[in-house]
């Protein structure tokens, strides 16, 4: 795993405990867009996944990669997430 897998590894396991939500409930906000394996994979054993999937997952945790500054929250966006 390079340093950048594991930092955005790293950003969604602490955006997932400030939300209190487990791997099953985001796989559930995903709507479909993967599988619960998958997002089981990714959040707890650092898996590898398409650029899709971990993009939506960004979005449904609100967050953003920034420049130089790692990842950082975003404002609401107003859809009750």
């Amino acid at each position: 795993m390079d340093m950048t897998h594991a930092l955005l590894v790293k950003a969604v396991q602490h955006r997932l405990n400030e939300l209190n939500m487990t791997p099953y409930r985001l796989h559930v906000m995903l709507a479909g867009r993967a599988c619960k394996q998958t997002i089981y994979n990714f959040v707890t054993h650092g898996a590898l996944i398409r650029s899709d999937i971990l993009v939506a997952i960004m979005d449904v945790l609100d967050l953003t990669v920034s420049n130089g500054k790692g990842l950082r929250k975003t404002a609401s966006h107003g859809n009750g997430r």
